[in-house]
């Protein structure tokens, strides 16, 4: 190389001598530097101050790229917590069976028969224009929730409907009044109905008493 070419400035790409001197040069011991490769030449010391620069230009390229960290990464979502299942229904009480009541006529104690003096009448209703006899009767009605049952609980009935209302008394020991349109007599079928608090009804096995009286 002649003095000219030595006294020629190095022509060379900033971008490019900066990244080729950044991994080209090295500073000696004394902490000038000795020498660089650019395109095949060899720049000397003479030339420190323009390799100077260029390192200078290298390191801090370097040290800003190196050093510098990327930015810290965002947290992670803490997933949400899973939902608590709801608490299950608790199941109804089954219902209890209702068991029906019982139903007995204890007096009479059995059917009066055609001709039986108890049940002869006790008179003329003249205002309904009907012969009558009254007959004290006694039931009982018992349930296996209720207990004993009394009252409206104990109703008596007779079939004899074209005569007489069907419900002919209430309660464990009344009085019933038998009407006959006839002087002979007449049939009536007599029943104890019994119903629980539960409306459970039961009906007792009928007495047939026939009043009568001689005409």
């Amino acid at each position: 190389m002649t003095q000219q070419d030595m006294r020629k400035p190095l022509l060379v790409p900033l971008a490019f001598l900066t990244a080729y001197a950044g991994c080209l040069i090295g500073p000696c011991a004394d902490g000038t530097l000795a020498s660089m490769k650019a395109f095949g030449r060899t720049v000397r010391p003479n030339r420190q101050y323009l390799i100077a620069l260029v390192a200078a230009v290298a390191l801090i390229a370097c040290v800003d790229v190196g050093e510098g960290g990327g930015g810290a990464g965002g947290s992670a979502g803490a997933g949400g917590a899973a939902g608590m299942g709801g608490t299950g229904g608790t199941g109804g009480t089954g219902g209890t069976d209702n068991t029906p009541p019982e139903a007995t006529i204890v007096d009479p104690a059995s059917d009066s028969g055609t001709d039986n003096l108890d049940y002869v009448y006790d008179g003329f209703d003249d205002g309904l224009g009907l012969w009558y006899k009254d007959v004290t009767v006694e039931g009982l009605g018992e349930d296996a929730e209720d207990g004993t049952l009394t009252g409206a609980s104990l109703e008596w009935k007779t079939n004899q409907t074209g005569i007489q209302a069907e419900l002919l008394g209430t309660g464990t020991n009344p009085i019933l009044r038998l009407y006959s349109n006839v002087c002979t007599g007449t049939e009536h079928i007599i029943v104890l109905e019994v119903t629980d608090s539960d409306g459970a009804t039961t009906i007792s096995a009928p007495r047939t008493l026939f009043i009568w009286t001689l005409c």
